[in-house]
């Protein structure tokens, strides 16, 4: 990650003082780096940005300048004319540090690097988000101010597009029942019930003996066919001994999850019904058929 280092400005005239160092004076020598963390923070981007070290050297070596900044409490361009449009939007807000020095007239080198604090060291650190930025063979000239913007790039939470498509489902529809409501003990049974659903969807039934004495034989899907959009299957059941059953039959609608059909969640359509069985006139079940009971 690289900054954008740019933008050199010779200002107007600058009457220096006594204290001001004057060309062949002795140069101020690096501050000592303090710690603590900066009063404001990079709200507007998230990043981890309190301050910026800035360091000046020679051109071709020697340090000169090594000093931290925290942010300041404004923004760029911040209704300043001379920063209108040069190089920020009027409209655009940019946190910024500040650092001005006097040095003697010469070629100089500098480096920006955005930093954070590390509270667990108590001290600060790169930042982890944001770039240094650095413009090299600076000249600072007699009774002038030089000055220079410098911009820290700082890296961007990535984005992906969020799609929700909200569809409806209807559950099944049980169109119809069809079986023989009262036989005889040990009679073979043929039940059929139809159903469709109303989005097209795929069904599944289920069979269950919910009362009743055993079974000869447990409920057998026979067939299943679909015609014009419904589906009918068929069950073959065996009656035990005489007495009242009761059958359940439940029908489901699936959609694909994972490669495979599966029901849809509390969508389904159930129906109970009692089938008969009285006692036979001729005679009993062989007593070899109740070896087989369900």
């Amino acid at each position: 990650m690289r900054g954008l280092g740019w933008l050199l400005i010779l200002a107007g005239s600058l009457l220096l003082g006594s204290g001001c160092v004057e060309q062949g004076d002795e140069e101020p020598s690096p501050d000592i780096e303090s710690t603590g963390m900066g009063l404001t923070i990079d709200f507007q981007g998230g990043t981890d940005v309190v301050g910026f070290e800035f360091t000046i050297t020679r051109c071709g070596g020697g340090l000169v300048v090594h000093e931290f900044k925290e942010l300041e409490d404004l923004v760029l361009p911040g209704m300043i004319p001379e920063f209108d449009n040069d190089p920020f939007d009027e409209r655009s807000r940019h946190l910024f540090a500040d650092y001005f020095t006097v040095l003697a007239a010469g070629c100089y080198d500098v480096l920006v690097e955005p930093v954070t604090f590390d509270e667990t060291k108590g001290q600060r650190k790169p930042s982890a988000q944001c770039a240094p930025d650095s413009l090299e063979g600076v000249e600072v000239v007699e009774e002038k101010t030089t000055e220079v913007l410098l911009i820290s790039q700082c890296d961007g939470a990535e984005r992906g597009g969020l799609d929700v498509i909200a569809s409806i489902n209807h559950p099944p529809v049980l169109d119809s029942l069809d079986f023989k409501k009262f036989n005889r003990e040990c009679d073979r049974v043929e039940i059929c019930a139809t159903a469709f659903d109303p989005n097209n969807d795929p069904l599944e039934f289920r069979w269950e003996k919910l009362q009743g004495p055993p079974l000869l034989i447990h409920p057998t899907v026979t067939s299943t066919v679909s015609h014009n959009g419904a589906v009918t299957e068929c069950i073959e059941i065996k009656l035990g001994v005489a007495e009242e059953y009761l059958f359940k039959v439940s029908v489901y609608d699936l959609y694909w999850a994972g490669g495979e059909l599966v029901r849809f969640p509390n969508s389904s359509t159930h129906m109970k019904f009692p089938v008969y069985a009285a006692e036979r006139d001729d005679l009993k079940c062989p007593p070899s058929e109740y070896k087989h009971l369900y």
